[in-house]
């Protein structure tokens, strides 16, 4: 219920032009939609602080923070299966933001100190930057959108066949 689509103007130099969340400058048409990382686990997922994990986390030169390159893979595809626009999210923070288990202990994680605690989840909102997929020229008609969420399978998990979720 979170998927919108808006009409955003991005200027030579935006972030978003640096980070490969679109491909050029000027109004682009974008596919919005929140991104919620539960940990159904039975640990917590933890990462720690960013610069002690450079081969997970890469320094943002145009944000000026790191982020985590492997986070979401985002595609909208045809009824017929051909890929018509791709995206991607880099995680800023990986933290507690929803309670999914209201058993939950409480929240432990920061900015500063990352992870995703048991029973906890992550929600990266439709209004963040490359929170989206540019569907600059791509026809009216109907398609899918598909995110998959640790594509790079970098974080450690029970199960991997859940990491997908097409509407």
């Amino acid at each position: 219920d979170s998927v919108e689509f808006t009409t955003d103007f991005f200027p030579e130099g935006s972030c978003a032009i640096f980070e490969g969340c679109i491909v050029e400058p000027g109004e682009r048409r974008l596919l919005r939609f929140d991104t919620l990382t539960p940990n159904l686990g039975n640990a917590d997922l933890f990462f720690g602080a960013p610069a002690d994990n450079e081969d997970i986390f890469e320094f943002s030169q145009c944000h000026n923070h790191f982020h985590f390159e492997s986070y979401a893979a985002y595609r909208v595809i045809d009824l017929d299966g051909h890929v018509v626009a791709d995206g991607h999210k880099q995680a800023f923070c990986l933290i507690d933001t929803d309670r999914i288990d209201p058993t939950a202990g409480p929240p432990q994680y920061s900015c500063a100190f990352q992870g995703i605690t048991r029973g906890w989840g992550d929600n990266y909102s439709a209004g963040l930057d490359c929170q989206w997929v540019d569907v600059t020229g791509v026809p009216p008609g109907e398609y899918l959108l598909e995110v998959v969420v640790n594509r790079e399978w970098v974080m450690d998990e029970l199960d991997f066949t859940n990491n997908f979720a097409t509407v």
